[in-house]
């Protein structure tokens, strides 16, 4: 029949139950969906798995290096590619998780009451927030601590040798934040146990001594055995009890009707307290450590600079090539020595370094030399890696070959790459054409298994020597980078045969 205009009417569209079949069919898209997002997260990862794996591992890579451990082990071929491909896994699943959830939420909602969907929005929440809460405990906190007093304790007698590996590394980066994110759900399982009448607030207060010790049970069984990390497990766990006995008292409220309001006021303010203090405690324990500036106790006469970490391998062998005094039982956080016509000066910084007087406020001390009044230049650069070192003309003039001297100064960095690689570089300024032509020339003339002649006459050339030919070349007459990559037996072999060299400038006065 036609509508009042003469057209035909419109179809009435009735809601109507889905059948089994296209609840299949909706859950087949809804979970294609999801495979193909975790898919595409998966190879985007990949792209990245060397820095998402430092991301994921710095708690206990920073506990191990600050040891003197630099890098990790791989006991199989396979390791590492495996880890990697976890990693890459694990990245895609937290990447793609709010798209995940979102497919699983249209698939479940249209079956729900407008009062069932504001509950699991509010729950769904809840999880995600008090587990994300969990993971940033154990990441920012518990970890760094409890590897570094187990890395401590495992070396304190000298007859144990550490050797951590990739695929542990990785299990210990997944497991432990994964059972925290967990254990810091007990405050909504027991809200909702309260919402449902099993138990109430004055039930849970009766018995809290009991769980404060189930608290250390649990702790000592999913942690290390030693005192540090249990209580690092129990305290929170405790505090989260008494937060559930809060959400209890919540929860009673609203099954009981009365004082909605202040019901939410309060479970709202008890939720903010608790991820303020979590989330500050993170904060703090990561709070930058301001290390004194080591170019501030640089002369402007220095010839030559070198900064070294003693925990690092490459560090303790730049000091013992200068023949400054190797630091004993206590390592310090770094060891600074500087050389020219003033001789050579000495300085440690850290706890238990070898001082030979009192150390300053900020625990710098003189272990050798002579300290004269008045500071360097505070825009000099000694990278961030185990060694860094700057070397000006009248020291660089005796390690360089005769082509090349001239008005250079020579920063050297040293850095640890991942995979267990180090990548050496020199950075030439002032007046860096001829080095540019130098290192060029070396490269074009080198053969394999050959070095080119003469270049074993100089500290310099025995340096680059160990590169085998394989560094490159950038820049021009104003700054010039000649940089290559290295195993660490072969980087402790260059940065010895140039540090030995510096040895010999202003050592004594000259």
């Amino acid at each position: 029949m036609g509508g009042p205009g003469g057209g035909r009417a419109e179809p009435i569209m009735e809601d109507r139950p889905m059948t089994l079949t296209e609840h299949l069919a909706e859950l087949r898209s809804r979970l294609v969906r999801g495979v193909i997002a975790v898919a595409i997260g998966f190879f985007v990862a990949y792209s990245f798995h060397e820095e998402l794996f430092e991301i994921m591992a710095r708690p206990v890579l920073q506990a191990l290096r600050a040891h003197g451990i630099p890098t990790l082990q791989a006991l199989q071929v396979t390791e590492a590619i495996t880890v990697y491909l976890q990693v890459s896994l694990v990245a895609a699943l937290v990447g793609t998780a709010p798209y995940l959830f979102y497919q699983a939420w249209a698939f479940v909602a249209p079956g729900l009451y407008a009062r069932e969907r504001r509950l699991v929005r509010l729950v769904a929440g809840l999880v995600s927030g008090f587990f994300f809460l969990g993971v940033l405990f154990c990441y920012a906190v518990f970890l760094p601590l409890v590897v570094d007093y187990l890395v401590g304790f495992t070396e304190e007698s000298g007859s144990i040798r550490l050797l951590p590996t990739v695929e542990k590394t990785f299990s210990i980066v997944t497991l432990f934040p994964l059972v925290f994110g967990l254990v810091f759900q007990l405050p909504l399982v027991m809200f909702l146990l309260s919402l449902l009448g099993i138990f109430d607030h004055r039930r849970l207060l009766k018995v809290s001594r009991y769980f404060v010790v189930l608290a250390f049970v649990v702790g000592a069984i999913f942690t290390p055995p030693d005192p540090l990390s249990q209580v690092l497990m129990a305290v929170p766990i405790t505090l989260l009890f008494f937060l559930g006995v809060a959400f209890a008292w919540v929860g009673g409220l609203l099954r009981e009707g009365g004082r909605r309001f202040v019901a939410r006021v309060v479970a709202g303010g008890v939720v903010l307290v608790f991820a303020a203090l979590v989330v500050a405690s993170a904060l703090l324990w990561n709070l930058p450590r301001h290390d004194p500036d080591p170019a501030l106790l640089v002369t402007g006469d220095a010839w030559y600079v070198v900064r070294a970490d003693p925990a690092s391998r490459l560090g303790k062998a730049a000091i013992v090539a200068l023949g400054a005094p190797v630091p004993g039982e206590g390592v310090p956080r770094w060891v600074l020595v500087t050389g020219g016509a003033e001789g050579r000066r000495v300085w440690a910084w850290g706890p238990d370094a070898p001082c030979a007087g009192p150390p300053s406020d900020e625990g710098v001390c003189l272990v050798e030399g002579t300290a004269s009044p008045g500071a360097g230049p505070s825009s000099l650069s000694l990278g961030e890696g185990p060694v860094g070192a700057v070397v000006r003309p009248p020291c660089l003039d005796r390690l360089a070959p005769a082509d090349v001297r001239g008005d250079a100064t020579l920063q050297v960095d040293v850095l640890e790459e991942p995979g267990g690689l180090v990548r050496v570089a020199w950075t030439l300024s002032g007046a860096a054409g001829a080095w540019r032509a130098w290192a060029e020339r070396l490269r074009d003339e080198w053969t394999p298994g050959g070095v080119p002649a003469g270049l074993d006459r100089t500290p310099i050339g025995r340096a680059l020597a160990w590169s085998a030919g394989d560094f490159e070349v950038s820049g021009g007459d104003g700054g010039v980078s000649i940089t290559w990559t290295l195993t660490p037996v072969r980087a402790v072999r260059s940065l010895s045969e140039l540090v030995v060299g510096l040895s010999s400038c202003g050592r004594d006065g000259g």
